[in-house]
């Protein structure tokens, strides 16, 4: 049953996501700081570094041609951009904790149906997730089975030697040491992949989370005309009806009050995040944006093995919409708060109910707009616009080629 369940087990996929890379140690509704916490977070960390560092030396000393250029600088892309939001993350981890730690008290206020409501916003949250994990997932795994059959030829010796799938400081061909040095990139590199999936679904989970508070706020908004008294066809003594009118004005500004504290709650969880993610959203929103355009131009040339790329593209993509669908939904239901305000039977409310619904109904004509560093807006549309600058730029470079 749904009402049986705690919100960390609803995002417990996220939150299995974020213990492994240390963020948060959550377990039955609550959130404590312990060693293996520490450990995780610095293991987590010490892979993201040694490889954005690996790739950025490999970039610096080793690059010639234009479309090898292209290949490292969106691995650098991918790999610093995943380091330096990780890093925020880490840094603000309390903050997120705390959010945590309110979605969790919200969810103790709803009742069945409502969770089932906010439930039904986190599985498309789920969704992403694991559609993510899939591209990550994919993406590491063929580049690691690439490597076993793909080797350099040796000239000299008139053979050919292994190479492994990811950058590696030092030239290694023999066994074991080939065997041991594999083994070590592939788990450090699922962990990098672990990470990044943890860090780039922070946001999504919580604005999700938020648009289905708000979709509960707006059915209760909706069921107020159902606290007000209206005239019964009945007879009734004029002392009842009196009565009955007083309680029911009564019980309607009871639940208005409850409406309004729960709007003002979820607005400034809306700004809890706007100040948890703003930052991290600019850092994806940019580095997808050139590594679609970057990673495209790998797929409109004339590499044999261009089709390798195509998985990093539909990563690049799906961190982009991550970005702006949560926020475009969150956009949506904030602003269905005063419609809903509207579509009440608010002309059957008494005279001091009515002035406090066009109060609210003006705050909330004011929608929850998340943004990229306070620059740019997330919704669709930005979506769509970054897609457009994306291959703008390909075609500039296609042009340079």
């Amino acid at each position: 049953m749904v009402s049986d369940k705690s919100f960390a087990s609803v995002i417990r996929a996220n939150v299995a996501l974020l213990r492994l890379s240390g963020v948060v140690s959550y377990r039955n509704g609550k959130i404590r700081r312990t060693n293996w916490q520490n450990i995780l977070s610095a293991i987590s960390y010490g892979c993201l570094f040694a490889y954005a560092s690996l790739y950025t030396y490999e970039f610096v000393l080793h690059t010639i041609h234009l479309d090898i250029w292209m290949e490292s600088f969106a691995m650098i892309l991918s790999l610093v951009g995943g380091q330096a939001r990780f890093t925020l993350v880490l840094l603000f981890r309390g903050r997120f904790q705390r959010l945590l730690t309110i979605c969790e008290e919200l969810w103790t206020t709803l009742n069945a149906t409502e969770k089932r409501c906010v439930c039904d916003y986190v599985k498309s949250t789920k969704r992403l997730t694991y559609y993510y994990l899939f591209g990550c997932a994919f993406t590491i795994f063929f580049y690691a089975i690439a490597s076993l059959f793909m080797g350099q030829h040796d000239d000299s010796s008139n053979a050919t030697t292994r190479t492994l799938p990811y950058a590696c400081p030092v030239q290694v061909h023999r066994t074991p040491y080939y065997e041991i040095m594999y083994t070590l990139q592939l788990s450090s590199m699922i962990n990098v992949g672990l990470t990044c999936a943890a860090t780039d679904t922070v946001g999504p989970v919580l604005i999700l989370t938020v648009c289905g508070h708000f979709k509960v706020l707006n059915s209760r908004i909706m069921s107020l005309s159902d606290r007000v008294y209206s005239k019964s066809s009945s007879p009734i003594a004029v002392e009842s009806l009196e009565i009955i009118h007083g309680v029911s004005k009564n019980r309607a500004k009871s639940d208005l009050k409850a409406c309004v504290h729960y709007h003002q709650t979820v607005l400034e969880f809306c700004k809890e995040v706007e100040k948890l993610t703003s930052s991290i959203f600019l850092m994806q929103l940019l580095g997808s944006t050139y590594n679609v355009s970057l990673v495209g131009f790998k797929l409109a040339g004339d590499d044999p093995d261009k089709f390798k790329y195509a998985t990093q593209l539909s990563i690049a993509i799906i961190q982009l919409f991550l970005c702006n669908w949560p926020a475009d939904v969150l956009l949506t239901e904030s602003q269905d708060v005063a419609r809903a305000m509207y579509f009440t039977s608010w002309y059957r409310f008494p005279y001091q109910l009515r002035r406090s619904l066009s109060i609210i109904t003006m705050r909330a004509q004011k929608s929850a707009q998340l943004t990229a560093g306070s620059i740019v807006p997330l919704s669709l549309q930005t979506f769509a616009s970054m897609v457009s600058s994306a291959a703008s730029f390909f075609t500039m470079i296609r042009s340079m080629n």
